[in-house]
C-alpha cells in the first residue's frame, strides 16, 4: 500500500471524502459510469472486501458545473481553485448503500460529507 493510499484510508475512516489520484487507468476510462465505478471500487477497497465491479449498480448521473475545484465536497482547512469545473455527479449503489461520486475531467471522489454542495445542472 502506498503512502497516498494509507492517507486516503485514514481520511475515509475519519468520515470525510477522499480524492482519488488521477492515474492513467482513470483517464483511460471514457464513460462516466465506468469512471465513477473505478472511483468507488478504489474507495471500497480501503474499507471493505470487494471482489469486482459486478456488485456496483449504476443509479443515475447528472452533468454539472462544480463551483470550484472541490467538486462540491470541500474539506475543512483546505483551499480550492475558484474556477468553474465541469463534471458529473453519479449515484452508485453497493450492498444496499448509496454513494455520491463527484467527477471532473481529471479526478473523482466519493463525497461522504452530509453538507456536500450540489451545483445547478449544466445545460
Amino acid at each position: 500500500m502506498t503512502d497516498s493510499m494509507r492517507m486516503c484510508a485514514l481520511i475515509l475512516l475519519s468520515g470525510f471524502s477522499c480524492l482519488c489520484n488521477a492515474s492513467d487507468d482513470f483517464n483511460a476510462v471514457n464513460s462516466v459510469e465506468s469512471r465513477a465505478t473505478s472511483v468507488l471500487t478504489k474507495y471500497l477497497s480501503h474499507t471493505t472486501e470487494i471482489s469486482g465491479t459486478a456488485e456496483i449498480h449504476f443509479i443515475e448521473s447528472e452533468a454539472l458545473d462544480w463551483m470550484d475545484a472541490s467538486l462540491g465536497c470541500p474539506q475543512p482547512g483546505r483551499s480550492y481553485d475558484q474556477v468553474i469545473t465541469p463534471g458529473h455527479r453519479v449515484i452508485l449503489a453497493y450492498q444496499n448503500q448509496y454513494y455520491n461520486v463527484h467527477l471532473s475531467a481529471h479526478h473523482g471522489l466519493i463525497c461522504t460529507r452530509p453538507d456536500g454542495i450540489l451545483p445547478a445542472p449544466s445545460h
